[in-house]
Protein backbone atom coordinates (compact mmCIF):
# COMPACT_ATOMS: atom_id res chain seq x y z
CA UNK A 1 0.00 0.00 0.00
CA UNK A 2 2.68 2.33 0.81
CA UNK A 3 4.42 1.76 -2.13
CA UNK A 4 1.57 2.24 -4.42
CA UNK A 5 1.04 5.92 -2.14
CA UNK A 6 4.62 6.49 -2.84
CA UNK A 7 4.80 5.60 -6.84
CA UNK A 8 1.67 7.69 -7.13
CA UNK A 9 3.48 10.90 -5.22
CA UNK A 10 6.36 10.74 -7.43
CA UNK A 11 4.52 10.27 -10.79
CA UNK A 12 2.18 13.69 -9.68
CA UNK A 13 5.92 15.11 -9.25
CA UNK A 14 7.44 14.25 -12.16
CA UNK A 15 4.07 14.94 -13.90
CA UNK A 16 4.04 18.59 -12.53
CA UNK A 17 7.87 19.41 -13.50
CA UNK A 18 6.77 18.65 -16.67
CA UNK A 19 3.99 20.66 -17.38
CA UNK A 20 6.64 23.39 -15.43
CA UNK A 21 9.38 22.54 -17.87
CA UNK A 22 7.62 23.03 -20.89
CA UNK A 23 5.68 26.03 -20.22
CA UNK A 24 8.69 28.01 -18.86
CA UNK A 25 10.17 27.00 -22.50
CA UNK A 26 10.88 30.37 -24.46
CA UNK A 27 9.20 31.20 -27.13
CA UNK A 28 9.93 33.82 -29.73
CA UNK A 29 7.13 36.42 -29.50
CA UNK A 30 6.07 39.64 -30.93
CA UNK A 31 5.91 43.08 -28.98
CA UNK A 32 6.34 46.41 -30.28
CA UNK A 33 9.75 47.50 -31.74
CA UNK A 34 12.42 48.65 -29.51
CA UNK A 35 14.12 51.80 -31.00
CA UNK A 36 16.53 52.08 -28.31
CA UNK A 37 17.87 48.53 -29.09
CA UNK A 38 19.93 47.57 -32.08
CA UNK A 39 21.99 44.80 -33.81
CA UNK A 40 25.32 45.38 -33.52
CA UNK A 41 26.20 42.42 -35.94
CA UNK A 42 24.45 39.24 -36.89
CA UNK A 43 25.35 36.55 -39.55
CA UNK A 44 24.52 32.94 -40.52
CA UNK A 45 27.97 31.26 -42.54
CA UNK A 46 28.01 28.27 -44.18
CA UNK A 47 31.21 26.33 -45.92
CA UNK A 48 33.50 23.44 -45.84
CA UNK A 49 36.25 22.72 -43.04
CA UNK A 50 39.15 21.77 -43.20
CA UNK A 51 38.26 17.94 -41.91
CA UNK A 52 37.73 16.13 -45.25
CA UNK A 53 36.77 12.29 -44.93
CA UNK A 54 37.20 10.05 -47.77
CA UNK A 55 33.84 9.99 -49.75
CA UNK A 56 32.19 12.36 -47.83
CA UNK A 57 32.63 16.09 -46.41
CA UNK A 58 32.21 18.16 -43.43
CA UNK A 59 29.81 21.14 -43.55
CA UNK A 60 30.19 23.78 -41.08
CA UNK A 61 26.73 25.90 -40.08
CA UNK A 62 27.20 28.77 -37.97
CA UNK A 63 25.35 31.88 -36.61
CA UNK A 64 26.00 34.76 -34.83
CA UNK A 65 25.01 37.83 -33.32
CA UNK A 66 25.29 40.82 -30.68
CA UNK A 67 22.83 43.52 -29.57
CA UNK A 68 23.83 46.46 -28.42
CA UNK A 69 22.61 46.08 -24.77
CA UNK A 70 21.73 43.43 -22.27
CA UNK A 71 18.02 42.11 -23.20
CA UNK A 72 15.96 40.19 -20.90
CA UNK A 73 15.92 37.00 -23.71
CA UNK A 74 17.74 36.85 -26.28
CA UNK A 75 17.35 33.93 -28.27
CA UNK A 76 18.53 32.99 -31.88
CA UNK A 77 16.97 30.42 -34.21
CA UNK A 78 18.50 28.87 -37.74
CA UNK A 79 16.63 26.56 -40.51
CA UNK A 80 19.25 24.42 -43.05
CA UNK A 81 18.09 23.04 -46.26
CA UNK A 82 19.51 20.73 -48.43
CA UNK A 83 18.55 20.89 -52.03
CA UNK A 84 15.28 22.10 -50.51
CA UNK A 85 14.72 19.66 -48.15
CA UNK A 86 14.85 20.49 -44.11
CA UNK A 87 17.87 19.62 -42.85
CA UNK A 88 18.08 20.77 -39.15
CA UNK A 89 17.40 23.70 -37.00
CA UNK A 90 19.77 24.76 -34.48
CA UNK A 91 18.84 27.16 -31.39
CA UNK A 92 19.54 29.03 -28.34
CA UNK A 93 18.24 31.72 -25.81
CA UNK A 94 19.96 32.83 -23.09
CA UNK A 95 18.40 35.84 -20.54
CA UNK A 96 20.48 39.03 -19.54
CA UNK A 97 23.16 38.96 -22.75
CA UNK A 98 23.89 40.18 -25.47
CA UNK A 99 25.27 37.73 -27.86
CA UNK A 100 24.56 34.02 -29.45
CA UNK A 101 26.95 31.93 -31.04
CA UNK A 102 25.79 28.84 -32.95
CA UNK A 103 28.43 26.25 -34.06
CA UNK A 104 27.42 22.88 -35.58
CA UNK A 105 29.19 20.32 -38.05
CA UNK A 106 27.58 17.96 -40.37
CA UNK A 107 28.91 15.34 -42.02
CA UNK A 108 27.75 15.74 -45.77
CA UNK A 109 28.23 13.66 -49.16
CA UNK A 110 27.14 14.11 -52.90
CA UNK A 111 26.17 17.33 -54.67
CA UNK A 112 23.93 19.68 -53.07
CA UNK A 113 23.53 23.42 -52.58
CA UNK A 114 22.80 24.40 -48.77
CA UNK A 115 20.45 27.13 -47.84
CA UNK A 116 20.02 28.32 -44.36
CA UNK A 117 17.98 30.87 -42.86
CA UNK A 118 18.35 32.85 -39.27
CA UNK A 119 15.95 34.73 -37.35
CA UNK A 120 18.29 36.50 -34.56
CA UNK A 121 15.91 38.24 -31.44
CA UNK A 122 15.65 39.99 -28.12
CA UNK A 123 13.30 40.48 -25.94
CA UNK A 124 13.68 43.40 -23.78
CA UNK A 125 11.47 44.89 -20.55
CA UNK A 126 11.39 48.17 -18.97
CA UNK A 127 9.26 49.81 -15.89
CA UNK A 128 5.75 49.68 -15.83
CA UNK A 129 5.65 46.17 -17.39
CA UNK A 130 6.79 47.69 -20.84
CA UNK A 131 7.97 44.95 -23.21
CA UNK A 132 9.82 45.78 -26.47
CA UNK A 133 11.50 43.52 -29.18
CA UNK A 134 13.64 43.44 -31.98
CA UNK A 135 14.54 40.90 -34.52
CA UNK A 136 16.67 40.39 -37.51
CA UNK A 137 16.90 37.83 -40.32
CA UNK A 138 20.14 36.31 -41.67
CA UNK A 139 21.08 34.21 -44.43
CA UNK A 140 23.85 31.98 -46.37
CA UNK A 141 23.88 29.72 -49.18
CA UNK A 142 26.26 26.98 -50.08
CA UNK A 143 26.78 25.18 -53.87
CA UNK A 144 29.34 21.75 -53.19
CA UNK A 145 30.10 19.85 -55.90
CA UNK A 146 31.00 16.60 -55.17
CA UNK A 147 31.82 13.87 -58.30
CA UNK A 148 33.95 11.15 -58.82
CA UNK A 149 37.62 11.14 -59.62
CA UNK A 150 37.24 15.41 -59.53
CA UNK A 151 38.59 17.78 -56.32
CA UNK A 152 35.46 18.46 -54.47
CA UNK A 153 34.36 22.13 -55.51
CA UNK A 154 32.35 24.98 -53.48
CA UNK A 155 31.02 28.36 -53.74
CA UNK A 156 28.54 30.82 -52.84
CA UNK A 157 28.48 33.32 -55.54
CA UNK A 158 29.50 31.39 -58.80
CA UNK A 159 32.12 32.83 -60.78
CA UNK A 160 33.57 31.10 -63.09
CA UNK A 161 31.71 28.89 -66.08
CA UNK A 162 32.15 25.72 -64.45
CA UNK A 163 30.77 27.60 -61.40
CA UNK A 164 28.29 28.92 -63.20
CA UNK A 165 26.70 25.80 -65.21
CA UNK A 166 27.17 23.68 -61.89
CA UNK A 167 25.11 26.22 -59.84
CA UNK A 168 22.46 26.47 -63.01
CA UNK A 169 22.11 22.18 -62.85
CA UNK A 170 21.60 22.34 -58.98
CA UNK A 171 19.05 25.03 -59.42
CA UNK A 172 17.03 23.59 -61.87
CA UNK A 173 16.58 20.21 -60.29
CA UNK A 174 15.83 21.31 -56.94
CA UNK A 175 13.57 24.31 -58.45
CA UNK A 176 11.81 21.91 -60.60
CA UNK A 177 11.34 19.01 -57.42
CA UNK A 178 9.60 22.00 -54.70
CA UNK A 179 7.53 23.32 -57.60
CA UNK A 180 5.81 19.96 -58.40
CA UNK A 181 5.95 19.29 -54.26
CA UNK A 182 4.69 23.51 -53.73
CA UNK A 183 1.65 22.86 -56.50
CA UNK A 184 0.21 19.63 -54.81
CA UNK A 185 -0.11 21.32 -51.54
CA UNK A 186 -2.37 24.37 -53.30
CA UNK A 187 -4.35 22.14 -55.16
CA UNK A 188 -5.10 20.22 -51.76
CA UNK A 189 -6.01 23.39 -49.88
CA UNK A 190 -7.32 24.84 -52.65
CA UNK A 191 -5.55 28.16 -52.91
CA UNK A 192 -5.72 30.57 -55.77
CA UNK A 193 -2.21 31.55 -56.51
CA UNK A 194 -3.09 34.38 -58.68
CA UNK A 195 -4.62 35.41 -55.03
CA UNK A 196 -1.35 35.80 -53.55
CA UNK A 197 2.58 36.23 -53.82
CA UNK A 198 4.70 33.09 -53.10
CA UNK A 199 7.94 33.17 -50.93
CA UNK A 200 9.68 30.13 -50.12
CA UNK A 201 10.70 29.78 -46.61
CA UNK A 202 14.35 30.18 -47.71
CA UNK A 203 13.83 33.78 -49.51
CA UNK A 204 12.29 35.44 -46.46
CA UNK A 205 14.91 37.41 -45.68
CA UNK A 206 14.32 39.63 -48.70
CA UNK A 207 11.63 41.68 -46.58
CA UNK A 208 14.69 43.39 -44.97
CA UNK A 209 15.08 45.69 -46.83
CA UNK A 210 12.29 45.27 -49.47
CA UNK A 211 8.46 46.26 -48.54
CA UNK A 212 6.02 43.88 -49.39
CA UNK A 213 3.65 45.13 -52.56
CA UNK A 214 1.20 48.38 -51.29
CA UNK A 215 2.60 48.22 -47.56
CA UNK A 216 5.43 50.59 -45.74
CA UNK A 217 8.70 49.09 -44.74
CA UNK A 218 7.56 49.31 -41.25
CA UNK A 219 4.51 47.63 -41.86
CA UNK A 220 6.56 44.88 -43.37
CA UNK A 221 8.57 44.68 -40.73
CA UNK A 222 6.35 44.28 -38.23
CA UNK A 223 4.08 41.06 -40.39
CA UNK A 224 7.25 39.50 -40.83
CA UNK A 225 8.17 39.81 -36.62
CA UNK A 226 4.44 37.97 -36.07
CA UNK A 227 4.85 35.45 -38.85
CA UNK A 228 8.08 34.31 -37.36
CA UNK A 229 6.00 33.91 -33.89
CA UNK A 230 3.72 31.33 -36.04
CA UNK A 231 6.49 29.61 -37.63
CA UNK A 232 8.34 29.07 -34.65
CA UNK A 233 5.01 28.01 -32.47
CA UNK A 234 3.71 25.38 -35.48
CA UNK A 235 6.87 24.27 -37.22
CA UNK A 236 10.42 24.90 -35.29
CA UNK A 237 9.47 23.86 -31.77
CA UNK A 238 7.39 20.53 -33.34
CA UNK A 239 10.54 19.45 -35.40
CA UNK A 240 13.24 20.82 -32.81
CA UNK A 241 11.32 17.93 -30.91
CA UNK A 242 11.54 15.48 -33.13
CA UNK A 243 14.45 13.77 -35.57
CA UNK A 244 13.91 14.80 -39.07
CA UNK A 245 13.78 11.77 -41.18
CA UNK A 246 11.73 12.11 -43.73
CA UNK A 247 12.15 14.79 -46.75
CA UNK A 248 10.16 17.89 -45.58
CA UNK A 249 10.40 20.44 -48.03
CA UNK A 250 11.04 23.95 -47.53
CA UNK A 251 7.61 25.83 -46.63
CA UNK A 252 6.01 28.51 -48.19
CA UNK A 253 4.64 31.90 -47.52
CA UNK A 254 1.12 33.04 -49.82
CA UNK A 255 0.80 36.73 -48.97
CA UNK A 256 -2.47 37.95 -49.99
CA UNK A 257 -2.28 40.58 -52.80
CA UNK A 258 -5.26 42.37 -50.97
CA UNK A 259 -3.11 42.64 -48.23
CA UNK A 260 -5.61 41.45 -45.54
CA UNK A 261 -4.03 38.25 -44.35
CA UNK A 262 -0.56 35.52 -45.45
CA UNK A 263 -1.15 31.81 -45.47
CA UNK A 264 1.84 29.31 -44.57
CA UNK A 265 2.01 25.93 -46.04
CA UNK A 266 4.40 23.47 -44.75
CA UNK A 267 4.34 19.22 -44.13
CA UNK A 268 4.26 18.13 -40.77
CA UNK A 269 6.60 14.84 -39.50
CA UNK A 270 4.35 12.35 -41.07
CA UNK A 271 4.29 14.54 -44.89
CA UNK A 272 0.90 16.01 -44.17
CA UNK A 273 0.76 19.25 -45.50
CA UNK A 274 -0.66 21.52 -43.12
CA UNK A 275 -1.65 25.45 -42.94
CA UNK A 276 -0.59 28.79 -40.33
CA UNK A 277 -3.07 31.66 -41.30
CA UNK A 278 -2.55 34.80 -39.87
CA UNK A 279 -4.30 38.42 -40.29
CA UNK A 280 -2.17 40.98 -40.50
CA UNK A 281 -2.42 43.74 -37.60
CA UNK A 282 0.20 46.45 -38.15
CA UNK A 283 -0.03 48.58 -35.25
CA UNK A 284 3.17 49.09 -33.84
Amino acid sequence: MKSKILFSIIFIVLACWSMIFMNEKPVIKYFPTDDAASFLSHSTNLYLSDKMMKDDYKLKWEVNSNLNKQAYLRQDVSLLFVDGNLKGITGSWKENEKKIALDVELQQAGTSVFQAISLHHAETHYPKDQIRSIQKMSTDKLYVVDSPHVKILDFKDSKTKKEKEWEETINNTVHQQLQFEWRKWLTEKEINLDEYLLVPLTDLYVFEKKALPGLSQEETSIIISQLWEGLYKSFIIPFSEKKISNEIKVPIILFDKENNHLIVLFENEKKKVEHLYQVYSTNN
